[in-house]
């Protein structure tokens, strides 16, 4: 396997998606180790954010940057759990990985995306978070044979993953005392 062909095929395949071609499928490797891959470039694109975040406020304690790290691969195992049981729930048969391996992909752009939009301003954060949504109801549609509303419920549980779990796993943080 080779991880940047992946990262370049992953581009392909969301152009694809977002185009409506029933190919889109076939540009990720839809397997454990193509979302191993996938979540590789996942925490590439969260290390990217957190040292633009650290030249522009400062560096945070080496804990928190684990903290926030394994918080985010945390998001994305619920995000998965999350997918899986939208599927089961519309009793799609598809199987969660033709859905998850594109959205990790779809989150590290995020990531990335978000960087200089959210030094400009919070609220586009929330603007790249509804397009997230909105691609990832697309995926469901193209990848998955989803109908128009079913695709959007699975966003919404997606939407409601990534915002509820990191401000969860916040609230769970600030039940320690600091050191």
């Amino acid at each position: 396997m080779n991880a940047f062909g992946e990262l370049r095929d992953s581009f392909a395949g969301w152009s694809e998606i977002v185009a409506g071609r029933g190919t889109a499928a076939q540009r990720f490797v839809l397997s454990r180790p193509g979302l191993a891959v996938a979540v590789g470039w996942f925490v590439v694109a969260i290390l990217l954010s957190l040292v633009v975040q650290s030249i522009v406020v400062g560096v945070p304690p080496t804990t928190q940057l684990l903290f926030g790290i394994v918080a985010e691969l945390v998001t994305l195992a619920l995000l998965g759990l999350g997918l899986r049981q939208a599927l089961r729930w519309l009793r799609a048969e598809t199987p969660t990985l033709t859905l998850l391996v594109p959205t990790t992909y779809l989150l590290a752009y995020m990531f990335v995306v978000s960087i200089p939009l959210q030094l400009l301003s919070a609220v586009l954060g929330v603007v790249v978070l509804l397009l997230v949504a909105l691609l990832i109801g697309r995926a469901g549609q193209v990848l998955c044979g989803l109908k128009p509303m079913a695709a959007l419920a699975v966003a919404g549980v997606c939407v409601l993953v990534l915002v509820v779990v990191p401000n969860a796993l916040y609230m769970l943080l600030l039940l320690f005392p600091s050191a």
